[in-house]
């Protein structure tokens, strides 16, 4: 998971091609290979534990290529180049011998934009830990050893290699093997690279998974000399019967036990029923081939687990998925190979292995036209130039007639599509399908062509399933190998990435490296769960405009259905308990409060690790979490880092040594200086000194300040002239909130001693001000007197050139200050924004009473957003209108307040618009905790006439009972509501 912020490191890289002679010129294709570089760094989660094969890239981001290689290649050895990628066979030392240390090297090439003869190269590596074999060598020769194991030590831990093994069928994931003596799946390979047919030795890990043993991890070498051999095919005519023979003996339950309990073994078979496509269940797992005599009529009802379903389940990964779902309905004969019983789904398993014209069916005229009309398809999106495949003839003899309203775009006749050079268009295709004298059905296809725009997340949100979406977002977790969660400021979605991409590839290096990626993909759901799956193109955005997404504090489960795949944040959560299942999934059972917390790290994420594998039950945690989403919230981990002790307290931190490193939150109250920023809890406060020069750390800290967001730091103790510091900041993350408020000032009326609030901000009342002076770093001074005592504050420019209300004071004026109290063997009072500055508030009633221009700072509540420029605001006393057109920090301060419900105080100028009392030209928004009054309540106006409110401008008021007449949208999306109530009829906008 991509929590952290900021990984802070240091490194150093030396590029051989510089021109001595011309040191000024920097070649752009330099920071093409560093980009590809970078990626790289997240390629291997766990390097120090390698237990099987893996790929990796030989093509990565802006066209450089990587050349891999192995210092031992014995145990570590790389393939050839196919795809873009390239299987690395990893061969584990024996059991009882030592691990074996690998270095894996990719040489990174491209050519230079300065000189195209020149090849800039960088070099990466990364050492390897090659595990030793868990499990004593056991003898296997053929497939039907591998059937034959009954014992879990082998699951998932043991490599094999068979020989002579003909690949009888294929799915999109998996491929079937077989060599005389079984057949058995081959998942987790390059599955594009394997020929039905053809004969290949094979080398992978046996896992043993739901009921079925498989080769995971595999790569495959063709042996073109050896003679394919293919099983003989079991004739399925009875499905009902077939199926029961099953449960009768038993070969459902090894999906429910482990591997110690046996197998089920592929099936080969012809087989002949009824396609059964269950009516409005859009999932993976709606297609069904069942008994012959079905009654596709009848309420679908699923198995269980004591009466599983007397049919067939189609896998979603099969090929030709789209022509079975076309005959819907019908009874067909077709070979498949049935690989397991499915136990969440409740029903035996297969894959269709037949190809496109190896379904058989006996049909009218009138049902050739349905079964080939059915299988049409055209892509719902197309974003290059390509030629579509529009058949005119049928499957089923039928003739197809295309036509386009767009031929200059889609030419009906060729199939060629002509991507528009700039945006998107759309286009109608329609074919008519005949046969005979049966009637024709008419099938219209809505196709965009062209690239659609970037879109928000909450945006994509809202487009159709089956069409295209392009997001830029932060990879934030992955969930299960397969499923990784994309946020942005607005929202979060599932990226549904099976196998092995180049796409995939970049993800999981964005996820390790906390890049911006855009992403292209087709939107669609999966059991509640909004996706992004058929990833066509993922690339870094290399000037991001957006942040990384904030982590939300959850103080219980109710609020995760609002929060699906976003990261959140469990505090003090109390274990009970931590268990493996039989796939090496770690699971935690925790409590918060009377609620009961289950978070799950799934190993093929990599193998569970570190502090969460030690706990205890009793232990009290923290958890960063991902909300995956499976009909209902599931949490999700995938770093041991996700997992950790609660943070300290400030005033606990400020008792460590020096040296120390701690562990913080708090929220950050102020920016000193550019390099010392002072954090605060419900606790104590503590500087932090963040270096000089810019940074991610100092990034991350003032997105904290100016978004008045929670942070946790982990960072060594130490002091400065008197000052209690952090420093050496190692690590730092973003949090919407702690539990405890954002810190307020403290009222103070003496200056004279204030070691008691050291890093923190208090407030100075009735200061009158002397003078101010700059010195020759741009930094302002400003004298002012508190009674008898003479107060000096400085404005230090590093936190940006001072502005505003302050550098118009004048002798004698008096104000209020919030500053923040720095330590430099003695007090020294700093501010860093022009609001810190105030003139003395007033009620609101006193404000009405102000002539127009006049300057005034008011305290209240916002209590309406009129129309995005116009804001109610009320206190104890009265309520005036806010105008703030535009955008700025003040009205997104504004915002945050109405949104939060809590107190402001503004500084503003008088002034009224067509009777309507108002402030504008607003120059601050400064939170108040406690402003000495309530949010108002509205006042009921039910009895009194609606057109004598005046007494009531600007503040809430309340109408019962009213009688709804209509409603109404105008030309601009505004929503008129016109209500009676009895003796008037009004309009509420």
């Amino acid at each position: 998971m991509k929590k952290l912020l900021l990984l802070v490191a240091s490194f150093a890289l030396v590029f051989g091609l510089v021109a001595c002679e011309d040191l000024e010129t920097v070649d752009p294709a330099q920071a093409t290979l560093q980009g590809a570089y970078d990626t790289l760094n997240g390629l291997i989660s766990d390097p120090s534990n390698i237990t099987g094969n893996f790929t990796v890239p030989t093509l990565l981001v802006g066209g450089v290529e990587a050349t891999w290689s192995s210092d031992n290649p014995g145990v570590v050895t790389v393939g050839q180049p196919a795809n873009n990628l390239a299987v690395v066979t990893v061969n584990r030392p024996a059991f009882g011998e030592p691990d074996a240390n690998v270095t894996l090297t990719a040489t990174l090439m491209i050519a230079s934009e300065l000189d195209e003869t020149v090849e800039l190269t960088l070099s990466w590596n990364i050492e390897l830990t090659v595990k030793a074999s868990e499990v004593e060598e056991v003898t296997i020769e053929n497939i039907a050893d591998v059937l034959a194991l009954n014992d879990v030590a082998y699951d998932g831990t043991y490599q094999v290699s068979l020989e002579n093994l003909t690949i009888v069928g294929k799915g999109s994931d998996s491929a079937f093997a077989y060599d005389g003596s079984g057949i058995i799946q081959m998942y987790g390979g390059d599955v594009s690279s394997l020929e039905v047919g053809k004969v290949y030795d094979v080398s992978g890990t046996t896992e043993w998974y739901y009921g079925i043993w498989e080769i995971t991890s595999w790569t495959a070498e063709e042996d073109t000399a050896a003679t394919p051999e293919m099983p003989t095919k079991e004739v399925i005519t009875d499905i009902a019967a077939y199926v029961n023979g099953l449960l009768a003996a038993e070969e459902d339950q090894y999906a429910y036990g482990d591997a110690s309990s046996g197998a089920f073994e592929t099936v080969y078979a012809t087989v002949t029923g009824r396609v059964y496509v269950i009516p409005g269940d859009t999932s993976n797992y709606n297609t069904y081939l069942m008994p012959t005599n079905y009654d596709t009529t009848q309420t679908w009802v699923p198995g269980t687990t004591d009466d599983p379903t007397v049919g067939l389940m189609l896998y979603y990964n099969t090929f030709n998925m789209a022509e079975i779902k076309a005959y819907d309905g019908k009874v067909i004969t077709i070979d498949i190979l049935i690989y397991t019983f499915r136990s969440n789904n409740k029903a035996f398993a297969f894959y269709y292995v037949g190809g496109a014209d190896g379904i058989v069916a006996s049909l009218s005229d009138e049902e050739a036209i349905e079964v080939d009309s059915n299988a049409l398809s055209v892509p719902f999106n197309i974003l290059e130039d390509t030629t579509l495949s529009l058949p005119t003839t049928g499957a089923n003899g039928t003739t197809i007639v295309w036509t386009s309203d767009n031929e200059a775009v889609i030419n009906p006749t060729t199939g060629a599509v002509t991507v528009p050079t700039d945006g998107q268009v759309t286009v109608e295709l329609t074919a008519t399908v005949s046969l005979g004298s049966a009637t024709a059905v008419v099938k219209t296809f809505t196709v965009k062509v062209g690239i659609s725009p970037v879109v928000s997340i909450s945006e994509a949100l809202l487009i159709a399933s089956g069409e295209i979406a392009v997001v830029q977002g932060y990879v934030t977790m992955n969930v299960d190998g397969s499923n990784f969660l994309l946020q942005d400021e607005t929202g979060a979605i599932d990226l549904y990435m099976p196998g092995d991409s180049d796409e995939k590839t970049a993800i999981l290096a964005a996820l390790a490296s906390g890049e911006l990626v855009e992403v292209v993909g087709e939107r669609g759901a999966y059991r509640g769960l909004e996706q992004l799956s058929n990833i066509t193109s993922v690339s870094v955005v290399p000037e991001p405009e957006i942040e990384f997404p904030i982590i939300v504090d959850v103080t219980a489960l109710s609020e995760l259905e609002g929060l699906v795949a976003q990261l959140v944040r469990f505090r003090n959560l109390e274990v009970v308990s931590i268990a493996y299942d039989n796939y090496g999934n770690l699971d935690i059972t925790a409590t918060m409060g009377s609620e009961t917390v289950e978070i799950r790290w799934d190993s093929r994420t990599g193998d569970p690790a570190g502090f969460p594998t030690e706990l205890e039950a009793g232990d009290i945690i923290n958890v960063v979490a991902g909300v995956y989403y499976s009909n209902s919230p599931r949490l999700r981990i995938d770093s041991a880092d996700d997992v950790s002790t609660p943070p300290m307290t400030i005033a606990n931190a400020l008792l460590e040594a020096a040296d120390t490193v701690v562990t913080v939150e708090g929220y950050i109250t102020m920016n000193v200086d550019g390099n010392n920023f002072f954090i605060q809890d419900g606790t104590g406060a503590i500087d932090i000194y963040a270096g000089g020069g810019a940074s991610p750390t100092k990034d991350a800290l003032l997105r904290a300040y100016h978004g008045r967001y929670a942070v946790q730091i982990t960072a060594k103790r130490g002091a400065y002239n008197g000052l209690e510091q952090l420093s050496t900041i190692t690590a730092i993350k973003l949090l919407d909130s702690i539990g405890t408020a954002f810190p307020m000032p403290m009222v103070v009326t003496s200056v004279a001693d204030l070691s008691g609030y050291i890093a923190q901000q208090i407030r100075l009342e009735g200061l009158v001000f002397v003078g101010q002076s700059t010195d020759s770093y741009g930094n302002q001074d400003f004298e002012f007197t508190l009674g008898s005592e003479t107060v000096d504050i400085r404005w230090d420019s590093r936190t940006g050139d001072p502005v505003g209300f302050p550098l118009t004071l004048e002798a004698g004026d008096v104000i209020d200050a919030v500053v923040g109290v720095y330590w430099s063997n003695g007090a020294r009072l700093r501010i860093d924004a022009e609001g810190d500055f105030t003139l003395p508030p007033m009620t609101i009633a006193n404000a009405l009473l102000e002539a127009a221009d006049t300057v005034v700072v008011v305290r209240g509540f916002v209590t309406l957003n009129v129309d995005g420029s116009n804001f109610l605001f009320q206190d104890n006393t009265g309520a005036l209108d806010i105008y703030m057109p535009g955008t700025s920090a003040q009205k997104d301060a504004l915002l945050a307040a109405y949104h939060g419900g809590y107190a402001v105080e503004i500084q503003a100028t008088r002034g009224a618009y067509r009777g309507l009392e108002q402030v504008s030209s607003v120059q601050f928004v400064n939170v108040i905790s406690v402003p000495g009054f309530e949010f108002p309540t509205p006042v009921d106006v039910t009895a009194m006439d609606v057109t004598a409110l005046d007494a009531y401008q600007a503040q809430l008021v309340e109408f019962k009972g009213l009688e709804v007449v209509s409603i109404a949208y105008d030309n601009y999306g505004n929503l008129d509501i016109e209500v009676t109530n009895g003796s008037a009829t009004f309009f509420i906008r």
